[in-house]
């Protein structure tokens, strides 16, 4: 599935695509691979007893989320484990994108 990146301009004036290859989804997480500008992140993402939660196994990071379409949280938090504002837009927008597949978590 392809998504848009930077919708809100928060990198610069250009927009730019990424695309999610979804592997696992459960009623419970998703596991996927979402690329966009060069870079490729292998998530797991999902529900657990306290919220949301996101692991980035390729990244060596793990962290809390909101709500997936809450992108200015959850860039808040990523923004913790990766300096680069391009691959945080581009993994927050992602993992907003993952609801597009028929939600259940």
């Amino acid at each position: 599935m392809i998504f848009q990146c930077n919708t809100g301009k928060t990198c610069g004036k250009k927009p730019w695509t990424g695309e999610i290859r979804l592997l696992v989804r459960t009623s419970f997480h998703y596991e996927a691979v979402i690329t966009a500008r060069g870079t490729s992140f292998h998530l797991i993402a999902g529900k657990y007893q306290n919220g949301n939660y996101l692991c980035v196994p390729n990244m060596n990071f793990g962290c809390e989320l909101s709500h997936f379409s809450d992108t200015f949280w959850n860039a808040e938090k990523i923004r913790q484990h990766l300096s680069n504002p391009i691959d945080v837009e581009s993994l927050v927008c992602g993992i907003k994108a993952l609801c597009s597949f028929d939600e259940v978590i």
